[in-house]
């Protein structure tokens, strides 16, 4: 026991007076005071190797005059659990069934823009072939009629000049010379 004391930092001597099991708590053997656990300026004794100055006045004053059994708790505990469970399933079913139900709406919408996708592709590929036929058409008569122009331009010459003529006064034609040469000797 010696050997225990001393390494606290004290002797046997100053210990004496210490008694395994008081309840005394805090009276100070040597003076006769007692010990107040509040007062940060008091000195810890050294010599006690307990040292219980912990048992001190809380700042709450604490009175239970009921306590709930424990069965009550959990019952309350349980239907309060269910009720969560309950609204929590509802939602989630409103949620899915929403769900569902845009899915559904999305899947439809999906559907007819395809298919106006496609109508629209048969439709502008159909129609540009209508126009390819009809710029193959219009190509072939203008080919038609730069060959008809050119016989035309191969019957008659193109380089006579123009005559403006007076004719009584108040009227005016024009011609080419070479129509009025057509008949010979004029």
């Amino acid at each position: 026991m010696k050997s225990q004391i001393e390494d606290l930092g004290g002797n046997e001597d100053d210990n004496k007076d210490y008694i395994p099991g008081d309840t005394s708590m805090g009276m100070n053997a040597k003076d006769g005071k007692v010990d107040d656990p509040q007062d940060p300026n008091q000195i810890i004794d050294p010599n006690d190797p307990l040292d219980r100055r912990f048992l001190v006045q809380l700042p709450e004053d604490v009175r239970v005059e009921r306590i709930a059994r424990v069965v009550d708790v959990k019952t309350i505990w349980r239907q309060g659990i269910r009720e969560l469970e309950t609204i929590l399933a509802d939602h989630i079913s409103k949620m899915s069934e929403q769900f569902e139900d845009y899915a559904m709406e999305y899947e439809t919408v999906r559907g007819q823009i395809s298919t106006n996708h496609a109508f629209l592709q048969r439709y502008y590929h159909d129609m540009q072939a209508r126009l390819n036929e009809k710029y193959e058409k219009i190509m072939k008569e203008r080919m038609a009629w730069e060959k008809e122009k050119d016989e035309i331009k191969a019957l008659t010459k193109m380089d006579s000049e123009v005559i403006h003529l007076n004719v009584g006064g108040t009227v005016q034609m024009s011609t080419e010379r070479d129509v009025l040469r057509l008949v010979p000797g004029s």
